[in-house]
């Protein structure tokens, strides 16, 4: 599944519904045979803490529905206990990654300007001031999410 969303996010910039749906499902069958209801639990705990957690990145402008739903669909399948880590390394690389493309897309001082303003402002202001989406470069978190799911799971001893 992780290799499926990377590879499609890459591709075309999206993530399909039928993987990140089916991911869903097959992650709370799978906990829920298992484990029964306190299985089932843990794996709707997951999903719903995976949306929640990359949720205001996507209303904020800088990622897709689909990757939030990505980050769902890992949820469902590492659980409660899974999902913090998941989503912690990944927003670690994910940061990396994006100041490396903003650096790379506008050069170093005005791509430290860019991602540092939007923080002055809110410092100064008490509010986000982001530039508009189509003067952002396009960033694929599908694949950041799929490594930092990778990562989690290695470090934490369940890979």
């Amino acid at each position: 599944m992780l290799a499926l969303g990377a590879a499609s996010d890459l591709r075309c910039a999206k993530i399909p519904n039928w993987l990140t749906y089916s991911a869903m499902g097959g992650g709370l069958l799978f906990h829920t045979t298992q484990e029964g209801l306190s299985g089932l639990s843990q794996s709707v705990g997951g999903l719903l803490i995976g949306i929640a957690l990359f949720l205001a990145f996507y209303l904020l402008g800088g990622m897709g529905a689909g990757d939030v739903k990505f980050m769902g669909a890992v949820g469902s399948m590492v659980g409660l206990s899974g999902i913090l880590p998941a989503a912690g390394v990944t927003t670690l690389l994910g940061g990396a990654y994006a100041v490396a493309t903003a650096i790379r897309h506008w050069g170093i001082g005005t791509g430290a300007w860019r991602i540092l303003s939007p923080f002055l402002a809110w410092a100064l202001t008490g509010r986000l001031a982001l530039a508009p989406p189509d003067t952002q470069p396009k960033l694929r978190y599908g694949v950041v999410i799929a490594a930092g799911t990778v990562v989690a799971q290695w470090w934490t001893g369940h890979l």
